[in-house]
C-alpha cells in the first residue's frame, strides 16, 4: 500500500489541532477582532469572534468557516429612510483552501473570490425590531450578493490558519521543486507534496490521500523512494569521516526497511577497502545509565541517570567486512579505524537530520534537538506556549511515519480550556438575567473580550424574530 498516495510525502493535520491555532492567534491579536464594510445600502462594523472551522469531505477542497460578530448596522432599504440597530450577526462559510511552500513552510490561505455564503442571520437586540420594509430587503438575493462579495474581499485579505514549517521532512522542505496539494477530509486536512528526485518526479494522487493521524494531531509518512534524498546530511558526514583519514568514501546507501534504517557502504584506501552496513532502530525512550567505581581513597561511588524521553536511533546487528590485497596484509588501521567509528558516525548523521528536522522542524526553538517533548509559541505570540510531542516513529516497507500530539500549556496564568465551556458574565456576574447565554449557540462564539463595546451589554436578547437567508 503508497502510504503517501504516490507523493513523496503526505501530511496530515487533524481540525482540532488546527483550530487551537487559530484560537492562539485570535487571542493574541494575531487575527482581525472586526470586520467592516460599508455601501449605500449597507454599513457594518462588527466585532468579530473566533471564527470556527470545519474539515468535511462533502465539502469539497474547502473550508467551512462559521463567522460569529455584534455591533451597529445600517441597513437602507430600496425606497425607505436607513434605519440602525445593534445586531447579532452569524454566516457560513465556505471557501477554496490554497497552500504554498514558502521559506520551508506550509503557507495557507483562502481563495476569497470562490467563496460561498449561507445560514446569514441577523438578529437585532438593542433598537428594536426591523421594519417589514428592511426584513425583505435583508432576505432578498441582491441583498445577499452584496453581503457575500463584502465577504470575499474580507477573506481574501485573511489566513485564519498559521503557517506550519516542515522542517520534519527533511531537505524536501527546502527543495526548490516541491508543490503541494491539499484535501479536506472530514475532521482532517490531507496534504500531498511532489518533488523532482534522480529518477523522476513523483506523482501524487489527490483523491488517495487519507487520514494518516493513526489518532494523534499530526501524521506523516515519507515515501522510501526519497528517504537518501530527505536525509542526504547522513551520507555527508559519513563521507567527511572517511575523507579526514584519507579514504574514499565509494558507495553509501540509506534505507527504509521493517523496523529500521538500513545503512550500508563502502570505503577504501590505498591498499584495502571495507565493507560495512547496520540497522538503526529507532527509539523513543534513551535508556539510563548506571556506573560504579572506588577512587583511590576507597570510597565508593554509584552514578546513575534516568531513562530519557527522546527520539534515537539504536544501532543493532552491525556488520564490517574487511577485503585486503596480500601485499598491505600488515595494514591492520583500516579496518580497526572503519570497525570503531563508523556506527557512531552513521547514528549521530541521523539523529543530526531525522530526530532534529522532526522536532525542532515544527517547534523552531533552541532546546536539544533529541527532546520528545518540546515547547515553543508561535510567531509574534508569548501565550500560551504549545507543546509538541513525538508519540510515534516508525519504519516500514511502506516508508517512515511519524505521529506527533499537540497541546495548549497555559494561556495568561490559568490552564487552557475550550472556549465552549465559558461564559460571558452578566449583571450577576454570573451569566445572563435570565439563566441562559446571550446566544443560543454562544459555546461557538467565544468569549466575549472586555474591551468590546458590547461586552458592557450583559442584557443581549434576540429579537422576537430574525432576518434569515
Amino acid at each position: 500500500m503508497d502510504r503517501t498516495a504516490g507523493f513523496a510525502a503526505s501530511i496530515a493535520l487533524r481540525q482540532e489541532m488546527m483550530q487551537s491555532l487559530v484560537r492562539v492567534l485570535y487571542n493574541a491579536g494575531q487575527f482581525p477582532h472586526s470586520i467592516t464594510f460599508g455601501v449605500p445600502e449597507l454599513q457594518v462594523s462588527f466585532f468579530l469572534s473566533m471564527p470556527a472551522l470545519t474539515f468535511q469531505s462533502p465539502n469539497g477542497n474547502q473550508v467551512a468557516i462559521d463567522l460569529y460578530g455584534w455591533g451597529p448596522m445600517t441597513v437602507t432599504p430600496p425606497g425607505s429612510p436607513p434605519e440602525s440597530r445593534r445586531v447579532k450577526f452569524r454566516a457560513h462559510v465556505l471557501v477554496p483552501l490554497t497552500v504554498t511552500i514558502s521559506g520551508q513552510q506550509l503557507v495557507f490561505g483562502f481563495d476569497g473570490p470562490a467563496a460561498t455564503v449561507s445560514g446569514v442571520q441577523f438578529d437585532p437586540y438593542s433598537g428594536g425590531l426591523f421594519s417589514p420594509a428592511a426584513v425583505t430587503y435583508l432576505t432578498s438575493a441582491g441583498f445577499h450578493a452584496l453581503l457575500t462579495q463584502g465577504l470575499q474581499l474580507t477573506l481574501a485579505q485573511l489566513s485564519v490558519l498559521p503557517p506550519l514549517r516542515i522542517d520534519f521532512l527533511g531537505a524536501i522542505a527546502s527543495d526548490p521543486t516541491a508543490a503541494v496539494v491539499s484535501r479536506v477530509l472530514d475532521g482532517v486536512l490531507a496534504l500531498g507534496i511532489d518533488v523532482d528526485t534522480p529518477a523522476g518526479r513523483t506523482h501524487g494522487n489527490p483523491a488517495l490521500l487519507t487520514d494518516t493521524t493513526n489518532g494523534s494531531h499530526i501524521g506523516m509518512w515519507t515515501s522510501p523512494r526519497v528517504i537518501p534524498q530527505a536525509f542526504p546530511d547522513v551520507q555527508q558526514k559519513v563521507e567527511e569521516a572517511v575523507q579526514a583519514q584519507s579514504a574514499t568514501l565509494n558507495s553509501f546507501t540509506l534505507a527504509v526497511q521493517e523496523g529500521w534504517f538500513r545503512v550500508a557502504g563502502r570505503a577504501s584506501k590505498t591498499g584495502g577497502s571495507v565493507n560495512f552496513s547496520l540497522h538503526a532502530v529507532p527509539r523513543l525512550i534513551r535508556p539510563g545509565t548506571h556506573f560504579e567505581f572506588d577512587d583511590e581513597y576507597g570510597e565508593h561511588f554509584d552514578l546513575s541517570t534516568p531513562d530519557r524521553e527522546e527520539l534515537w536511533f539504536d544501532p543493532q546487528d552491525i556488520d564490517v567486512d574487511i577485503d585486503r590485497d596480500w601485499w598491505v596484509i600488515a595494514l591492520e588501521g583500516i579496518g580497526g579505524l572503519l570497525t570503531l567509528g563508523i556506527g557512531a558516525l552513521i547514528i549521530e548523521g541521523l539523529v543530526g537530520t531525522v530526530q532534529g528536522e522532526i522536532t525542532t522542524g515544527i517547534a523552531q526553538n533552541n532546546q536539544s534537538r533529541g527532546a520528545r517533548n518540546q515547547e515553543f509559541t508561535l510567531s509574534g505570540v508569548t501565550r500560551p506556549s504549545i507543546q509538541l510531542r513525538i508519540e510515534t516513529f516508525e519504519c516500514h516497507q511502506e516508508g517512515v511515519h511519524a505521529g506527533i500530539d499537540e497541546s495548549l500549556h497555559r494561556c495568561g496564568g490559568v490552564e487552557a480550556v475550550e472556549v465552549r465551556h465559558l461564559r460571558r458574565p452578566g449583571r450577576n456576574g454570573v451569566g445572563d438575567r435570565d439563566g441562559r447565554r446571550a446566544d443560543e449557540r454562544g459555546e461557538r462564539l467565544g468569549v466575549e473580550p472586555s474591551d468590546s463595546p458590547d461586552a458592557c451589554q450583559p442584557d443581549v436578547q434576540l429579537a422576537s424574530h430574525d432576518c434569515r437567508l
